[in-house]
């Protein structure tokens, strides 16, 4: 699986998790909208007990591919999540790249769901990644934007949304040098002047 060891989004879960809960070891986790669920696979593979859901069969069969190749364990859940409550108690719950697909009281009920989680993370978009905001604009000038509707948020936006549902919210944004390190096969040690201003993807953490 292609995640690198030094996925940021990732470094920033566990110092968070680790700062409430200890360890990762048996912590319950939820990824909702989960895709093939990157970020799950490195808890799991730490020892969370980690749970995926998606309203797409496809997305969950490749990432329960990924994970049983790869030995780890966890469980697929294939549901609306407009149409789905959470009723076992989760340690974390989270998502990557699901709520800006989505506007209003549909918006504001998956951030309402985080609330499954003693803590979450919800990951979105930054409004101010230039390289993101131009390549986005050429997909949907030519008509081969895949993703639907996609509203980037600013970082006071998100953290503004967050401590409507959740308390001590913290903004942690994804250096746009990694996307290049990874896209590019740059070094690791490559930083760019305003990297995390600029970077591609926003991450905010509250407790409920």
């Amino acid at each position: 699986m292609e995640v690198p060891s030094f996925e940021p989004a990732y470094a920033f879960v566990v110092e968070q998790v680790v700062k409430v809960f200890g360890a990762l070891r048996d912590l319950r986790v939820v990824e909702l909208g989960a895709g093939r669920g990157d970020i799950s696979f490195l808890l799991a593979k730490a020892g969370a007990r980690v749970t995926l859901v998606d309203s797409s069969e496809t997305a969950l069969r490749q990432a329960r591919m990924i994970f049983e190749e790869a030995g780890v364990m966890a469980d697929f859940l294939l549901a609306d999540l407009f149409e789905t409550e959470l009723s076992i108690p989760f340690d974390v719950a989270m998502s990557f790249g699901l709520v800006e697909h989505f506007i209003g009281q549909e918006r504001r009920r998956l951030f309402e769901m985080h609330r499954a989680g003693r803590i979450a993370f919800i990951a979105v978009p930054n409004a101010l990644c230039i390289p993101y905001r131009l390549w986005k604009a050429t997909k949907e000038a030519t008509n081969s934007w895949p993703y639907g509707r996609e509203v980037p948020f600013m970082e006071n936006e998100l953290r503004r949304d967050m401590q409507t549902w959740f308390g001590n919210v913290r903004v942690f944004t994804t250096p746009l040098s990694f996307n290049l390190i990874r896209k590019l096969g740059i070094g690791a040690q490559f930083r760019l002047p305003l990297d995390s201003k600029f970077g591609y993807q926003l991450v905010g953490c509250g407790t409920s």
